[in-house]
């Protein structure tokens, strides 16, 4: 079983990637970006690439830090769900 870490699905390939095994990572990135909602996407893509704090995306969306919160842990869910 492979466990998903958001963490590496972010990182730039190293030099030495098998090519198909880049073009698998990045065709599951894009279809787990695809089946989560807009302001899940945006959230997890601001947590998880940019490194954000869940408050600083409440500041800058202008939404509850506790909905940020509800918003990752849903887009987490959906991104599990793909890869177990």
């Amino acid at each position: 079983m492979r466990i998903w870490k958001a963490e590496t699905l972010w990182d730039d390939e190293p030099l030495d990637v098998d090519p198909l095994d880049a073009v698998i990572r990045r065709e599951n990135r894009e279809m787990m970006l695809a089946a989560m909602t807009d302001k899940q996407r945006e959230v997890f893509v601001l947590y998880h690439k940019y490194g954000w704090t869940q408050q600083k995306i409440a500041d800058e969306i202008g939404i509850s830090q506790q909905a940020i919160t509800k918003l990752l842990s849903k887009a987490n869910l959906r991104a599990q769900k793909l890869f177990s």
